[in-house]
């Protein structure tokens, strides 16, 4: 019966293990660049917009995403390293 729950898709406390988990990753840190070329065209487009304020809002957001994605090629390439 442990085996079997261990083995399950759905069990959200089945372990991870080996290259599976850094698939993950990988995946999320696609995910992590589209938001980060979202992110750059917002910047362009608030460049261009007439109204004030939009800009400086566009580049923290760039900031961020920037960040979260630099954290997540960071972990990804520990967990290769790892494996």
């Amino acid at each position: 019966m442990d085996n079997l729950l261990s083995n399950n898709f759905f069990n959200p406390l089945a372990p991870v293990a080996g290259k599976k988990h850094c698939d993950v990753l990988y995946l999320v840190l696609v995910l992590s660049l589209v938001l980060v070329i979202f992110a750059v065209v917002g910047v362009v487009a608030s460049v261009f917009a007439k109204t004030r304020g939009t800009t400086m809002a566009a580049l923290l957001v760039l900031i961020q995403v920037a960040l979260v994605h630099h954290v997540y090629r960071v972990v990804y390439t520990m967990c290769l390293n790892t494996v």
